[in-house]
Parts: structure tokens; C-alpha cells; sequence
């Protein structure tokens, strides 16, 4: 099932698809939130330093919704017009019918359950649209925010990533692995199931 590239408003946020135009601003909530995400996100922070690399990144994600690879939303806080987050559903895998999300939110966001809306509707997306079977989110243990977050939206802790290579340059902290079948998402939301 293909995801179709339009907005989407939630109660606080537009969210808006990667697009090549939205390259720039994406670049630079990177560089304002340089400091807190240089180890969860190190291939994004790796582009944001290169004019090219950030090219690339960019035309990879067009490509990746373009071919059903992954799927790439910009946040926008629908009060002030600006940039608030990000979340990404990757490295889908069609025929095991699951994926990896991927997310944050601008510094200046934070505490407001920007990305507790987000998450709620992404998995709804992800379980009713695109019909996958299992979504999974690698925290790294010492982000208690994001556990927290993943735990509010009824993600169960499957186990944990020691000395995850997949993390910061420098350091490799442990991660954990949270995760959330079709039939958990169900049980959670029976409500929304029917819809």
C-alpha cells in the first residue's frame, strides 16, 4: 500500500512530506538541535555539515517515499508556521511487514506532546493504512523521555542492542528495543480500529 504524499493536520501540526524545497529548513533545525542529536542521529548530522551530503540526503528521501522504501514527515507547529520535528518510518521491509521509526523534536517543542500526537496517529498510519505488522523504535537507554514516550503509546520493550554500533560516531551506548504488533495496536485502540 503506497502512502500517499499530502499533509497531514494533526490538533498542534501540519505534517508535511519531505520535499526537496524543505531541504534548507530541515538543514537548519539539524544545526539548532546539533548538540542533542549528534549521537541519536549521526548519518543526518554527518549531511548537515556538507552542502552536498545534504543534497544527497535530501534527493534520498524523496527516492526512498517515491519507491516505497521509507517515508519522511517534516513537523510544522500550525500556531507559529515553524519547524517543530521529524519522524521517519524506514527501512520497511514489505514482505515481513515491518519498519523502524525514527523521530525528534525541535528543543524548542518539547514538554508540549507534540510527538505523543505524532506518534499515536504514525502508528494508526503504519497498523491501518500501510497494514504492517510490527513497528519497532531503537532508544538509547539513558533517554528516559523517549521511553517514556514509546511506553504512553503502548510500544513494548523487546530487548536490548548492546554497544549498538548504529549510534554516534565516538560512543556506542546500549539501546533499547521497543516494539508494537498490528494485534497490540488493535487491543490499544479498538476504537480506531473500526474507522
Amino acid at each position: 500500500m503506497k502512502l500517499p504524499k499530502k499533509i497531514i493536520a494533526t490538533a498542534h501540526l501540519e505534517w508535511h512530506p519531505y520535499d526537496l524545497k524543505q531541504t534548507a529548513a530541515f538543514r537548519q533545525l539539524l544545526h539548532n538541535n546539533s548538540a542533542r542529536l549528534q549521537e541519536h542521529f549521526p548519518a543526518l548530522m554527518a549531511a548537515a555539515q556538507d552542502d552536498e551530503a545534504m543534497q544527497l540526503l535530501a534527493h534520498r528521501k524523496v527516492s526512498d517515499w517515491n519507491h516505497d522504501r521509507a517515508y519522511t514527515y517534516l513537523l510544522i507547529d500550525k500556531q507559529t508556521g515553524v519547524m517543530a520535528g521529524y519522524i521517519h518510518l524506514k527501512d520497511i521491509d514489505w514482505k515481513k511487514k515491518s519498519a523502524e521509526l525514527s523521530y525528534f523534536t525541535d528543543a524548542a517543542f518539547e514538554g508540549r506532546g507534540y510527538m505523543s500526537e505524532v506518534l499515536q496517529y504514525f502508528l494508526k498510519i503504519a497498523f491501518q493504512f500501510l497494514q504492517l505488522e510490527r513497528v519497532f523504535v531503537r532508544v538509547r537507554k539513558d533517554n528516559a523521555p523517549s521511553i517514556h514516550l514509546v511506553e504512553k503509546a503502548g510500544m513494548q520493550y523487546e530487548g536490548t542492542f548492546f554497544l549498538d554500533t548504529g549510534s554516534g560516531p565516538t560512543e556506542q551506548p546500549d539501546m533499547h528495543c521497543y516494539g508494537m504488533t498490528n494485534a497490540d495496536f488493535l487491543r490499544k485502540n479498538p476504537v480506531s480500529a473500526d474507522k
